[in-house]
C-alpha cells in the first residue's frame, strides 16, 4: 500500500469517535472519559507502531505491514461500540448507565490507529528497502 493510506482508516475511526462523542455531549462525564480512552489509545498505539515489523519498498514507495491482525479487531471494537450506541438509542433509558462505554471504545480505537499509523509513517524513510518477493531477512539473491 501507499504511505498515504495507513491514514485512510483512522480517519474514518475518529471521524466515528467524534460522531460518538456528539451523542454524548449533554454529560460533563462522557467528555472526560473520552479524552482519557484517547490518550489511552494514543500511547497503545505508538508503542505498536513502534514495535511492529515494517517491510518497506523505498524505490516504489510501497509499504507493507505483514502482521496486522490486531487492525481487525480494533476495527470490531469500533463496530462494537456503534452498534452499542445504536442499541442505546433503539432502546433507550434501559441501557443509559452503559452510555460512557461507545464513546471511550471508540476514542482508544480512533487514538489506537491514529498514532500507529503515524509512529509507522515516521519510520518508513529511515527503513530498509525491500524487494518484493523476497523473504524478510532472507540473503540477496544475485542478478543472473
Amino acid at each position: 500500500m501507499r504511505p498515504i493510506r495507513l491514514f485512510a482508516t483512522p480517519l474514518v475511526a475518529t471521524l466515528t469517535a467524534f460522531a460518538l462523542l456528539i451523542f454524548a455531549l449533554t454529560e460533563p462525564l462522557p467528555r472526560k472519559v473520552w479524552v482519557v480512552a484517547l490518550i489511552v489509545g494514543l500511547v497503545v498505539g505508538a508503542v505498536r507502531g513502534s514495535t511492529m515489523a515494517i517491510l518497506v519498498d523505498q524505490v516504489w514507495g510501497r509499504v507493507r505491514l505483514p502482521n496486522g491482525r490486531h487492525t481487525v479487531w480494533i476495527a470490531i471494537a469500533l463496530a462494537l461500540a456503534v452498534a452499542h450506541e445504536v442499541s442505546i438509542a433503539v432502546i433507550g433509558k434501559i441501557m443509559a448507565p452503559y452510555h460512557l462505554f461507545a464513546p471511550a471504545v471508540s476514542a482508544a480505537c480512533a487514538g489506537m490507529l491514529l498514532a500507529r499509523a503515524v509512529v509507522i509513517a515516521i519510520r518508513i524513510p529511515k527503513a530498509p528497502n525491500d524487494e518484493p518477493g523476497e523473504r524478510p531477512g532472507a540473503a540477496p539473491t544475485a542478478l543472473r
